[in-house]
């Protein structure tokens, strides 16, 4: 059995990396359920797909992707080499 605190850490660890798409998923079912119950016409279909176009755009535009570095040395290898280096580091999440 998996101990309290390792499934602690593996649940915020996920919510961490798919906040978005956690959010995303609860923005559009509270607007589903609300429009359900006001009634579903042409505007709040046009309105809920436009809403998931755009959470579908948002996370393919902002993944950050695979890194251009494969190793640790690169990095260290391209500072002090007599040029400016600048050094962005970014969570794959």
């Amino acid at each position: 059995m998996i101990e309290s605190s390792k499934l602690r850490e593996v649940t915020m660890q996920f919510i961490n990396q798919y906040s978005f798409v956690l959010m995303a998923i609860i923005i559009f079912l509270v607007l589903l359920v609300y429009f359900l119950r006001n009634g579903l016409g042409q505007r709040e279909i046009i309105a809920l797909a436009a809403l998931l176009l755009g959470f579908a755009a948002a996370i393919f535009l902002f993944n950050p992707g695979d890194s251009t570095l494969s190793d640790d040395e690169t990095p260290e290898e391209l500072i002090g080499g007599g040029t400016p280096v600048l050094i962005e580091f970014q969570s794959p999440y």
